[in-house]
């Protein structure tokens, strides 16, 4: 009876023996993983806080500061852009023009208004709701049109029907030299891209010289007798010369440097005080009537 209780009393010591290295095992294997882990923690800040570490980080640094220059000196560009923008703006005289130009750069995203300030620059610019602003021809210049390259010409040229009803009927009424007395739209035809786009822009600068009389420069141009690559010349409308030294837009410059058509002499000339693109208007006056004149517009 003895024995087998000692032998009962080994057998649980035995089994708590084996309970107890079980234990300890799984304790030390927490330990090894713990071990482990502040190792790598350890190894990990010691590479962070090694030369090689601290020259990434500096690099890193380095590369995130030139990317916030860079956004910083974009956007510090892009207000020098405007202002400057805004500043070639100002110098158009006319408000209505000037107010349309601006329009026409905001409606593209080059400039940045307050939707209250667009809405005073439509109402002064006496656009209709959903009107968009035209293309500013103010400043397009002489050397703009005898530079045009055929690509240019294309973008900005159209076929007859898009061009403006009053250009269309001048161009019925038009002789001009070299193109075989073609009128209209075979006349038009007859021209080739550069032409036609400078004849265009021509047409549009004039538009944008409004009178006292509310009337522009377009409105008087009766017929077109020479098509030149930043000029034409052209039958004036009664009353237009008046208009011309009525208005405060135009200051009398040298006109000597214009050629006079056969039986004309010159007369007066001015140009419209906008620079740069300013319009020039040349008058002559015939030899042997002298209510007859002749025009010759032209672009600085």
């Amino acid at each position: 009876m003895d024995k087998e209780i000692e032998i009962r009393k080994l057998e649980l010591e035995e089994r708590r023996l084996n309970a107890e290295i079980e234990n300890r095992k799984e304790e030390l294997a927490l330990q090894r993983e713990q071990f482990e882990a502040s190792q790598k923690k350890g190894k990990f800040v010691s590479q962070v806080l090694s030369p090689v570490g601290v020259g990434v980080i500096v690099a890193l640094i380095g590369l995130l500061g030139t990317a916030l220059s860079g956004l910083i000196n974009a956007s510090t560009e892009s207000k020098k852009q405007e202002a400057s923008l805004i500043l070639k703006m100002s110098e158009v005289p006319d408000e209505k023009l000037r107010a349309r130009n601006l329009l026409f750069f905001a409606e593209g995203g080059y400039l940045s208004f307050s939707d209250k300030y667009i809405n005073s620059l439509r109402e002064k610019a006496g656009l209709e709701k959903g009107e968009t602003a035209p293309a500013p021809m103010t400043l397009v210049t002489s050397s703009d049109l005898r530079d045009m390259s055929e690509d240019q010409a294309r973008a900005l040229a159209t076929d007859y029907t898009g061009l403006p009803p009053s250009l269309r009927s001048i161009l019925e009424k038009s002789d001009i030299k070299d193109f075989s007395s073609l009128r209209g739209k075979d006349l038009y035809d007859r021209l080739d891209s550069v032409q036609k786009a400078r004849l265009r822009i021509l047409y549009l600068k004039m538009s944008e010289i409004q009178f006292p009389n509310g009337r522009t420069l377009s409105d008087y141009i009766t017929s077109i007798t020479a098509l030149g690559k930043d000029r034409f010349t052209a039958v004036p409308q009664v009353g237009l010369l008046e208009q011309v030294n009525a208005s405060d837009k135009f200051t009398t410059v040298d006109s000597s440097l214009h050629a006079a058509p056969s039986g004309y002499g010159l007369d007066k000339s001015v140009k419209t005080k906008v620079r740069p693109g300013n319009v020039q208007i040349t008058f002559f006056r015939s030899k042997t009537k002298s209510d007859d004149l002749i025009i010759e517009i032209d672009i600085d």
